[in-house]
């Protein structure tokens, strides 16, 4: 029990931080056997078997990037190492710089860096070691300079010798793992930058080089602290601006990866050297309904009648999310899309729930015994291709129960107003979530993710508490079981969302890839890629 109160959107204050207790598992090119604990550490290392040796090359299509895009989702992760890496789909934790961490207490992280790590040789061609006082000077000039989660979370960083660091948080974080983990982040970098790239230079696997305004080139670092990684020889990216381009590329057999829906949309078909996977997006599309007019004293659009649980299951129940899923071959959601496996419920689990299944005899009996058939509302949502085809759906599946809904069509920045002002009777929209999870259960708790009000009008207490409970937590495994035990409570609520699912982001794999994990989410870059192979058959 934790008899505190916490402002809900300021998570830097939330958290206890628990003993870690991590596994271990192999990536899919080689055995379990593979990995060999650290008996010195809490943390993994991945040994590989003799006949794995460096060879071939990956040659990667994305489409109509920004430069700020290709370096967060692809340069950074391949180039730059960090303190440690974390498997974003089962929550474990692996070595990287370091090779040993401690936790003294909810707020102190003692790190042990390894003694052969070093960062990308300068233009005058020195590779300086990574010690203590390259990673303190590192961080502490991202806290100098503002960035949000050095300076939001971290107290202080500081050298306790030659290879180790003590961190020190200001509240305990729940998502300090994820954070650190992440090569956007928190990848450890030099100060000066490469001859012909400005960007720092990094320390991680491969080494950066700008081709032109649209194409990368990553060259394996054969000075790598991980002696006979990365696995590949170089990898290759074009982000391309012309979908004509593209497929003229494509036809003369130019790419092993395509990472874009539009890209592969654009094709006429598949051929047999690829494999079509698909991933789940990091943006929840859902149906949201007001049921309380105050707002700090101010009226605003609301529906009395949905105060009524009877109505708001009947709304649920009224909603078949198989047409929905197959208008972007999306992925059926709870409040946590998928693309975040630690936190959210899987399918199966959300089905268990008498608000997430469908079933139209049911929802048109509660309307009727709520008194409310025939109710009016109006549906407010983005004036968009997507949006337009999900209203229309959403719509005549509601006019079958036997509300009445109208579509009121807005631009997207009507709509964001609208719902943050709370001012609807009843929303079709999205949520983009970044790095972690926590909007997903914020926007359901009495102060929302503002911390000030709840969109809905809806408030549980029992959720709230299980939601706080959750971000006691650290381990990024035991936090994601208590966020599901949270979503399940209030799903037993009634609540005023109702989740309907999230996009897909498609990739085409060529057969001669083996350790490309795209299941793997932003794991498979910032962690996998050094294990990426080249098939030679």
């Amino acid at each position: 029990m934790h008899n505190i109160q916490i402002p809900r959107r300021q998570f830097l204050k939330l958290g206890l931080m628990a003993a870690l207790s991590v596994g271990l598992e192999g990536c899919n090119a080689f055995s379990n056997e593979s990995f060999q604990s650290n008996p010195l550490s809490n943390l993994y290392n991945f040994d590989l078997p003799d006949f794995v040796s460096r060879n071939g090359e990956y040659k990667i299509a994305v489409f109509n990037q920004n430069e700020d895009e290709i370096l967060s989702k692809y340069i950074y992760p391949l180039c730059r190492a960090n303190l440690i890496s974390l498997d974003a789909e089962n929550g474990k934790l692996y070595s990287s710089i370091a090779d040993n961490f401690q936790e003294i207490d909810k707020l102190n992280y003692l790190f042990t860096l390894r003694n052969d790590a070093y960062f990308h040789s300068d233009k005058f061609g020195y590779a300086s070691q990574i010690t203590s006082d390259s990673i303190v000077n590192d961080y502490m000039n991202r806290l100098d300079t503002g960035d949000p989660f050095f300076k939001n979370v971290i107290s202080s960083i500081k050298k306790i010798n030659k290879y180790q660091i003590l961190f020190t948080l200001k509240n305990p974080f729940p998502y300090f793992f994820e954070y650190i983990s992440n090569s956007n982040i928190a990848g450890i970098r030099h100060p000066e930058f490469y001859d012909d790239f400005e960007i720092n230079i990094g320390s991680g696997p491969f080494i950066p080089f700008k081709v032109n305004n649209n194409d990368y080139l990553l060259i394996a670092n054969k000075f790598y602290f991980d002696k006979n990684l990365p696995l590949l020889d170089y990898i290759y990216i074009t982000n391309y601006k012309s979908l004509d381009l593209f497929k003229n590329d494509y036809t003369n057999y130019k790419f092993d990866i395509i990472l874009s829906n539009e890209l592969i949309d654009s094709l006429a078909g598949i051929e047999d050297r690829y494999h079509l996977q698909t991933k789940p997006s990091k943006s929840l599309i859902y149906f949201g309904i007001s049921i309380d007019q105050s707002k700090h004293a101010s009226n605003i659009n609301h529906v009395q009648a949905f105060q009524n649980t009877r109505v708001r299951l009947a709304l649920a129940k009224s909603i078949n999310r198989d047409p929905l899923l197959k208008i972007s071959n999306g992925f059926f959601s709870g409040f946590i899309p998928p693309s975040f496996p630690l936190d959210s419920l899987s399918k199966d689990e959300l089905l268990e729930s008498n608000f997430m299944q469908y079933d139209l005899n049911i929802a048109k009996k509660l309307l009727s015994e709520s008194g409310f058939s025939g109710l009016e509302f109006r549906i407010d949502l983005p004036n968009t291709n997507l949006f337009r085809k999900i209203g229309d759906l959403i719509r005549e599946q509601l006019i079958l129960t036997g509300f009445k809904p109208k579509l009121f069509f807005r631009g997207l920045e009507e709509i964001k107003s609208i719902f943050d002002t709370r001012d609807f009777e009843s929303i079709l929209s999205k949520i983009d979530f970044d790095i972690t999870p926590d909007n997903g259960l914020l926007i359901n708790t009495a102060r929302g993710v503002n911390d000030q009000f709840s969109p809905w009008g809806f408030s549980s207490p029992i959720y709230d508490y299980e939601v706080q409970e959750s971000f006691y937590e650290n381990n990024p495994i035991k936090r994601g079981l208590l966020s599901k035990k949270a979503q399940k409570i209030l799903l037993d609520q009634t609540p005023s969302m109702i989740p309907l699912f999230c996009n897909s982001e498609k990739g085409l794999i060529s057969t001669n890839t083996n350790g490309f994990q795209y299941n793997k989410l932003d794991s498979n870059f910032n962690f996998y890629s050094k294990y990426w192979i080249k098939n030679t058959f």
